[in-house]
């Protein structure tokens, strides 16, 4: 078993639930690479992983997490300092996104974990198309909101006020083939700004 945390007394933590490939030398350094839910559950805990100097990243490994060239198990290892952290340099994109004009929720799927305290409504468009006119579509308000945890789907309530303006444009979102999102670089950010 091995648990990442941000600190000695190893609360808040996260424990690796599968390992997709373990490299290894013969200099006493095993490389482990995480498995999409693990990094995600990771970059979403602002209190892991984010000095480079790895002074705020413990790692906790159980006994018998890894075998040595003779198929020795290892000891265990209670809340080792990193040496180093290489951030998370890569901005998300926006995979897909359904909008559900009955419910007022307009679900957003991206590559990689959003911070959901950064959403700036003003910087989603829906829209007739891919360029669309100034009738044609409708920017979201402060009346948007989210209330979805950081992650890779983000859930926007849309405010009422902007529910019926979008209702009310009828070349606008009534099918699939007049639904476009357009979102500006600032609508959100990721765990790491």
């Amino acid at each position: 078993k091995i648990l990442i945390a941000g600190n000695l007394s190893a609360s808040p933590s996260h424990t690796l639930n599968t390992i997709r490939g373990v490299t290894g030398d013969r200099e006493q350094v095993l490389i482990i690479e995480l498995t999409d839910a693990d990094a995600a559950a990771i970059k979403s805990d602002n209190t892991v992983a984010t000095k480079t100097d790895g002074s705020d990243t413990f790692i906790r490994l159980s006994a018998g997490t890894a075998l040595d060239t003779a198929f020795v198990p290892s000891s265990s290892i209670n809340s080792q300092l990193a040496k180093q952290i290489f951030p998370d340099d890569v901005l998300p994109s926006l995979l897909s996104f359904t909008l559900n004009v009955n419910d007022g929720i307009l679900s957003m799927t991206f590559d990689d974990v959003i911070d959901s305290s950064t959403f700036q409504p003003a910087s989603l468009i829906i829209q007739s198309g891919l360029s669309a006119s100034t009738q044609e579509r409708i920017a979201l308000t402060s009346s948007s909101n989210t209330t979805s945890l950081d992650g890779r789907v983000i859930d926007i309530n849309i405010g009422r006020n902007d529910l019926n303006e979008l209702k009310a444009l009828t070349a606008v979102a009534s099918d699939i083939d007049n639904s476009y999102l357009l979102m500006a670089a600032t609508a959100f950010d990721d765990p790491n700004g």
